[in-house]
């Protein structure tokens, strides 16, 4: 016999994010403290380095729009700068010292990528999958720094964002994260989830 179960809405949980630790921060200090250059634009990539989350095309695509990669996580790439995997209060940090953050992956789910970059008012790079459709629902402009997960499409993002003015669209992008995400919604989704099934 097959059995076949609906999920309630509101028996998914988002990933929670810590604010006080994923916030903006000055971006020259950023720099210095993970000793990055100063003089050249960053685009940071967190995470495991595999075909599916795009590492077949972020390094050409940066090379191509005039940044240099970097990368936080367990595998590196040849040409980038590699930082290795990072404890949570240092990637805040490396999220601060990029230019944009990159997310091209074929698929997602609540990814905690996404909620830490845009915590940290950085412009972020992403494919329409997981999370991002639900920010798009909230805040449709945001679209404007969507990509697909092609080297051609990532180049020309990377360039637009060389001239765009992100400010307000990366505030928002917070506040998104902050009402949807903190650590205290989260805390409230889990209690409501408990309560409903005892």
């Amino acid at each position: 016999i097959t059995r076949h179960y609906r999920l309630r809405p509101d028996a998914i949980v988002p990933n929670g994010v810590d604010l006080d630790m994923f916030t903006p921060q000055p971006h020259a200090p950023a720099r210095a403290k993970l000793e990055l250059p100063a003089g050249e634009r960053l685009a940071l990539f967190a995470g495991r380095l595999n075909s599916s989350k795009g590492a077949g095309i972020m390094e050409r695509a940066c090379e191509r729009a005039g940044y240099r990669l970097v990368v936080a996580g367990t595998t590196g790439a040849p040409g980038a700068l590699n930082l290795g995997a990072l404890a949570p209060e240092v990637l805040a940090v490396a999220y601060a010292a990029a230019d944009c953050v990159l997310l091209p992956s074929l698929y997602e789910a609540c990814s905690y990528v996404v909620l830490e970059a845009l915590a940290c008012g950085v412009p972020l790079l992403a494919t329409r999958v997981g999370s991002i459709p639900s920010l798009l629902r909230v805040l449709p402009e945001y679209d404007a720094l969507c990509i697909r997960p092609d080297e051609h499409d990532l180049a020309a993002k990377l360039i637009y964002l060389r001239h765009a003015d992100t400010t307000a669209l990366t505030r928002r992008a917070r506040g998104w994260v902050a009402e949807h995400n903190g650590l205290d919604r989260y805390a409230d989704r889990w209690s409501a989830l408990l309560d409903s099934i005892e």
